[in-house]
């Protein structure tokens, strides 16, 4: 651990996590993609490095995304942790006071935040944690299990349909809003990917709680960030399953909703795959999207870059012109797929 953690510098990763947390410490909070920081620091920490520092940014994203799933992976690094003091690492050993703090940390984040996880997981933090006040030779602060709603369900996608049915989507913030039709989304593209009500699903995780274009300076440079070459690699490398390749597009574009390049690469994924009834959908509503906003071919990504250059723009708003089949006066596959949509939000 001691040896690869020197290492962290030149890895890509690790400059991609440090460029997130960079808002943190401005208290630019509501700007973190907290999904990216559980990305990133969880490939850390299984591939590279135990380092401290990248723990505290799990734990982090882990309670502003705020589900099971993710409570249970850090679980496991806690577990992880123990068992390596148990076989005297030497590494670890060393690391005592910060293994510490990093339950303090914890503890105090839990007492602090409605955490969505069962009265069951927790339990196995309070065993785990009495556990390491022996190892450790420490006292910490108690959990509050009042805080503990029974029975919660695992899934964030089920505690979310909840709230819907009460009419309270509105009521979302923008990650959870996100995660909530991303999940559906990848729900119906594990049943059928040729569902096209994935697509409608997707551009509404994307685009649905965006009502204006983001703030930018004189020279129209937002502080948007455009996506690295490597996301571009992995994205355009070839990939034995389709699936999880249309997965991959989806949430890094989600991640990035003014990436209107990145939209045209999907595009171009979807046209070589034969998928065109997606493709058609794809290009209606991003063309939608982009004519809401007269100035967006001006604006600029924080590098200079446009964030959609006119061949893009252009892309998008000629096809679908050239798509009347679209808005004939008989029932469209689009005009299907949006009433289908509807309807499954309603059940």
């Amino acid at each position: 651990c001691d040896q690869l953690k020197n290492n962290l510098d030149e890895l890509q990763e690790f400059q991609l996590l440090e460029d997130e947390m960079s808002k943190y410490k401005t208290l630019n909070h509501e700007n973190i993609s907290w999904d990216k920081v559980y990305q990133y620091s969880q490939f850390i920490l299984l591939n590279h490095s135990l380092d401290f520092k990248i723990c505290n940014y799990f734990l982090l994203s882990c309670f502003n995304l705020n589900n099971e799933e993710c409570f249970e992976k850090l679980l496991l690094l806690f577990q992880h942790l123990k068992k390596l003091i148990d076989e005297n690492n030497a590494y670890i050993l060393a690391q005592k006071r910060k293994i510490q703090n990093f339950i303090q940390n914890f503890i105090q984040e839990y007492n602090k935040t409605k955490v969505l996880i069962s009265s069951e997981i927790v339990n196995q933090f309070i065993t785990l944690f009495s556990e390491f006040e022996n190892l450790l030779s420490c006292n910490f602060a108690k959990i509050e299990i009042a805080q503990v709603a029974p029975q919660l369900p695992k899934s964030p996608v089920t505690q979310v349909s909840v709230n819907i049915r009460s009419d309270n989507i509105n009521s979302l913030n923008e990650r959870e809003y996100k995660n909530f039709y991303q999940k559906l989304a990848f729900e119906l593209l594990e049943e059928d990917e040729n569902n096209l009500n994935i697509y409608a699903l997707f551009t509404q995780a994307m685009w649905g709680k965006i009502r204006c274009l983001p703030e930018c300076n004189n020279e129209k440079i937002t502080k948007i960030r455009k996506p690295d070459a490597d996301i571009i690699r992995i994205l355009l490398s070839d990939k034995e399953n389709d699936i999880e390749h249309i997965k991959c597009f989806m949430h890094e574009l989600i991640l990035n909703p003014f990436w209107i390049e990145g939209v045209q690469l999907f595009c171009d994924f979807l046209e070589k795959k034969k998928k065109n009834k997606q493709l058609d959908i794809l290009i209606i509503l991003t063309s939608d999207f982009i004519s809401k906003f007269d100035t967006i071919e001006l604006l600029r990504f924080q590098n200079g870059d446009f964030i959609c250059k006119e061949e893009v723009y252009k892309y998008f708003v000629k096809s679908k012109e050239n798509k009347k089949s679209f808005f004939s006066s008989k029932k469209t596959d689009k005009e299907h797929t949006l009433q289908d949509f509807e309807q499954m939000l309603m059940n």
